[in-house]
């Protein structure tokens, strides 16, 4: 994540040309956007998994697909 900033800030300043500025701005945005959401929901997931087993459950196949797609629905 932090390499993929600094490689947009290096693009940004090597570039004069607006659109390929405005392109890159709006994918860096809609990138962290993206990971912001994503490492969010998978720190949930961790924290559903682990409360499962501390709670004498087994993390199988159906629990893992099931939690998984619920938390994708939500987000």
């Amino acid at each position: 994540t932090c390499n993929e900033a600094l490689l947009i800030h290096h693009l940004l300043e090597q570039t004069s040309d607006k659109k390929e500025k405005a392109y890159l701005i709006n994918y860096f945005l809609n990138q962290f956007k993206g990971t912001l959401y994503r490492q969010t929901m998978f720190a949930e997931f961790e924290k559903k998994a682990h409360k499962e087993v501390e709670n004498g459950g087994t993390l199988n196949a159906a629990w893992l697909n099931e939690t998984y797609y619920n938390l994708n629905r939500e987000y």
